[in-house]
């Protein structure tokens, strides 16, 4: 535990979410007196003809994206993208989420020369890509009819998500959408800005293998926000 405190809290993938349910709901049915004899006896219940005890919703698309940007759920990121290759009728798999995404950035004419995608959630190392990439990218997205969401969907500046704190106070605070990325020794913040003329902007800055502190670099970050916001 951490100086101070009472209290922890560890977040983890569940490794087999059947057999958890399964757990689960042996436990539940035992504190109800219902009698299992033996281990196969719940998976017998689903073989059996099927009664609805419980309906649990998806939140929206909206709502599971805006909760990958605001907090960075690497777990996620890595469903999302296994999701879009299953939306195209393929296998859910990393590398064909990877394709069809690579797939449909072309087909809007941006040019993925320096990009290279190994996973959904950007934690791999091997994970590259251009600060022109990006913005090509988000001017691309901002020309779609999903753009209001989408843009909703970042987070804003010194205000919520993990930028909440960055830029607190300054001109850059409420005025900046971005979505923070960070790893050993990487740093990087993509989003749009509104500049004082009133035109909305995108912009992408990344410190690659960086000497010195992380949040000295996120200082500097925050300098370059600021700067922005003031464009005529």
């Amino acid at each position: 535990l951490p100086a101070g405190r009472d209290r922890f809290l560890v977040k983890g993938a569940v490794p087999d979410p059947p057999l958890l349910v399964e757990q689960l709901l042996k436990k539940e049915l035992q504190k109800l007196g219902v009698s299992i004899n033996n281990k196969n006896k719940i998976i017998q219940l689903f073989n059996q003809p099927k009664i609805v005890i419980n309906t649990e919703s998806s939140p929206t698309l909206f709502e599971l994206c805006m909760a990958t940007n605001f907090q960075s759920l690497n777990l996620y990121a890595e469903c999302l993208i296994k999701s879009i290759a299953i939306k195209h009728g393929f296998q859910g798999s990393t590398k064909n989420g990877i394709d069809m995404l690579k797939a449909y950035w072309v087909n809007k004419n941006v040019n993925l020369d320096g990009f290279h995608m190994e996973d959904g959630s950007g934690l791999s190392p091997t994970n590259y890509i251009t600060a022109e990439n990006m913005c090509d990218i988000l001017t691309a997205a901002s020309k779609e009819p999903f753009f209001t969401a989408f843009h909703q969907g970042i987070a804003v500046l010194g205000e919520d998500g993990t930028v909440k704190n960055v830029g607190k106070k300054s001109k850059a605070a409420g005025n900046v959408r971005a979505k923070s990325g960070t790893i050993d020794q990487v740093k990087a913040y993509s989003g749009y800005f509104t500049a004082k003329n009133g035109d909305l902007y995108c912009f992408s800055m990344a410190a690659n293998r960086f000497e010195g502190s992380e949040s000295k670099v996120g200082k500097e970050f925050s300098k370059l926000m600021v700067e922005m916001v003031d464009l005529e």
